[in-house]
């Protein structure tokens, strides 16, 4: 069995956001850059250095499915509202906004490394 694919990005400021504390953060830290490792994981950081984008104003998912003739899920949320869009031009335009955004952060191996960096600093 294939197993699934991850692809994210993660901004920068999120990573920077310890409210479980400075331990539990180095915690997450290690989980991340150990789950990047997996071949099926794809994991970007989004650097403070590469600005600001409107796309990192809220959280989206995207779910694509193998099968041919299959649309993508989009699962958008923002404080107080979230919506589904499925399939069609809402859809596309979601998978347009992630690669604009995954083409301006780091690569995979210099997001592990941002990881391991960020871990020392705290």
């Amino acid at each position: 069995m294939t197993p699934l694919v991850l692809r994210t990005v993660i901004y920068e400021a999120v990573l920077r956001n310890v409210p479980g504390g400075t331990e539990e953060a180095r915690r997450q830290l290690d989980h991340l850059a150990k789950m990047a490792d997996l071949p099926n994981v794809a994991l970007q950081v989004f650097p403070f250095s590469a600005g600001t984008h409107f796309g990192l104003n809220g959280s989206f998912n995207i779910t694509s499915f193998a099968e041919p003739g299959a649309m993508d899920i989009v699962y958008v949320e923002a404080p107080f509202a979230q919506r589904w869009v499925e399939g069609g031009e809402g859809a596309a335009a979601y998978d347009e906004l992630f690669e604009m955004i995954a083409e301006r952060s780091l690569g995979q191996r210099e997001s592990v490394l941002f990881l391991h960096k960020l871990r020392k600093e705290l």
